[in-house]
């Protein structure tokens, strides 16, 4: 009788949790419609980017747009001749001008070309800012690269090169199962020498004829799931800030010595191309979330790269501190994605053009 009892309180409890979840999820669901996704996918002839450049894989398709949609914007990238989420630029200027070298946050991932970070500086310094940042796991291998090949055609005086640690170790990071025609250095004796996934771009699963093509719908559910709850989504954020570790701190003595390799590149390009370095990190909202727990006021990361600038005799700005002590910290970034808000876009661009008055 007492097994009876007891096995009904847990039936109980059990469906009173189940209950709590639904609610939950369809309390959620029907009022506010920027908790849920209420615009649908847009056709895009040309993908927002793929692996089509032979040096450094993944870039944008020359002279494409594209309407990229989410829950939270709604935004037109335009590519131009050479591919660059930018206007066109001559080859040679005989004015001062900056070349902007990064990933997503540097190509301006969910934001209207005008609210970007490179436009907000060209605007206010009088200079050109041009736009070589693109998304599609670009890490500090492709960042030397991309400079290898356009800083050598692009006349510049500066390049700013922007990493941001939260997933550029792990970008650089050889991984056996990609199919991508994506560029690695890998240890090599005293060096590290550079290989690719796949040895042609017609191979790679990101190439504009294969991007299109179905895939395995083995996860479907799961993937609906982490798309539509609420629940899921709050219970992985929740997760994910306690299990978080910041990339400023960790980062293994190998992942160090790829990047280092990488800046040493860069850096002899710049002096090869008579420009100055400006090299800048950026943080992630969980980088802010994990420095104010601790309540750190330095990291690993950044005392190694001062060393590396003052060395090089270039300039290094680390954006966690002052990201860190903004007010609103989740105003720096979009409501539905991790990249930077318009606010976020122009607080980096104020922090950036004070460092350059350097």
């Amino acid at each position: 009788m007492k097994k009876t009892i007891f096995y009904n309180i847990i039936i109980t409890y059990l469906l009173l949790e189940l209950c709590s979840i639904v609610m939950i999820e369809c309390f959620s669901y029907a009022p506010p419609p920027s908790f849920r996704i209420t615009k649908k996918a847009i056709p895009n002839k040309h993908p927002k980017n793929a692996d089509i450049d032979p040096t450094f894989g993944v870039w944008h398709i020359p002279n494409t747009s594209f309407h990229h949609v989410s829950e939270c914007f709604d935004v037109y990238n335009y590519y131009n001749s050479y591919g660059a989420r930018d206007k066109e630029r001559d080859l040679k200027s005989a004015d001062s001008r900056i070349m902007l070298i990064g990933d997503s946050f540097i190509e301006g991932y969910g934001v209207d070309t005008s609210s970007r970070l490179s436009n907000i500086m060209e605007e206010k310094l009088g200079i050109e800012v041009m736009n070589f940042g693109t998304s599609g796991d670009f890490g500090s291998t492709q960042m030397r690269l991309l400079y290898e090949k356009y800083g050598s055609q692009f006349e510049h005086d500066i390049v700013i090169v922007a990493l941001f640690p939260e997933n550029d170790f792990l970008d650089d990071k050889f991984t056996a199962e990609s199919k991508r025609y994506k560029p690695y250095i890998i240890p090599d004796k005293d060096t590290f020498k550079l290989i690719y996934h796949v040895d042609s771009l017609h191979k790679s699963s990101w190439h504009p004829n294969n991007i299109g093509k179905p895939k395995i719908k083995s996860k479907s559910l799961i993937k609906y799931i982490r798309k539509y709850s609420y629940f899921y989504n709050a219970l992985a954020h929740i997760t994910r800030v306690l299990r978080f570790e910041s990339r400023y701190h960790s980062f293994s003595t190998e992942e160090l010595a790829i990047l280092k390799y990488n800046l040493e590149g860069i850096n002899k390009l710049r002096q090869t191309y008579e420009a100055k370095l400006i090299l800048v990190t950026l943080p992630s909202r969980y980088d802010i979330l994990y420095a104010n727990k601790n309540k750190l006021e330095t990291t690993p990361l950044n005392s190694t790269l001062s060393t590396f600038c003052k060395e090089k005799n270039s300039i290094y700005i680390d954006l966690l501190p002052a990201f860190q002590s903004y007010e609103n910290t989740a105003a720096l970034f979009l409501d539905c994605d991790g990249h930077w808000s318009a606010k976020g876009n122009q607080e980096a661009a104020r922090l950036i053009m004070n460092g350059l008055k350097e």
